[in-house]
């Protein structure tokens, strides 16, 4: 009965960790491969301003 509560907390925790983390990490790798994206847009839009 122990090993079980134990073992069922071990994967709540995992769990709850996969679900933070996972899209934590999927959120920052877009970002940074959409950071060049951003930041050529932003250029783009804000150099004919500046001319």
């Amino acid at each position: 009965m122990n090993e079980a509560g134990a073992r069922s907390i071990h994967a709540s925790f995992l769990l709850s960790t996969l679900f933070y983390l996972v899209p934590g990490l999927f959120a920052t790798a877009q970002f940074y491969h959409l950071a060049p994206l951003w930041s050529k847009n932003l250029f783009m839009v804000s150099e004919p301003r500046q001319m």
